[in-house]
């Protein structure tokens, strides 16, 4: 049972993690965090683009979100259990 959750979560963060937006989204927010109104500008996405692309993120507990005010801020979620393999061997079969 446990290895069928720990199986979901790392296809829905490897999901999370398939498209190139949310990769350089990623990217931009290794330099910490950052509120929606200074992600949008860095992007040529509309705004309901770019929201979405984070709450994919967020709901795969990738990133963090906090609510500061009428801004929005998010950041890279540190996971803190093992989910991914550490290497791409283990993958196989």
């Amino acid at each position: 049972m446990a290895q069928k959750n720990i199986s979901e979560l790392r296809l829905k963060i490897l999901s999370a993690l398939s498209d190139p937006i949310r990769l350089e989204l990623l990217e931009y927010l290794s330099g910490g965090e950052r509120c929606v109104c200074e992600i949008l500008p860095a992007f040529s996405r509309s705004q309901s683009t770019i929201s979405k692309h984070l709450n994919i993120l967020f709901e795969a507990d990738i990133l963090d979100r906090r609510i500061d005010g009428k801004k929005t801020l998010y950041s890279i979620f540190i996971l803190r259990f093992p989910v991914l393999p550490r290497t791409p061997d283990r993958l196989r079969p």
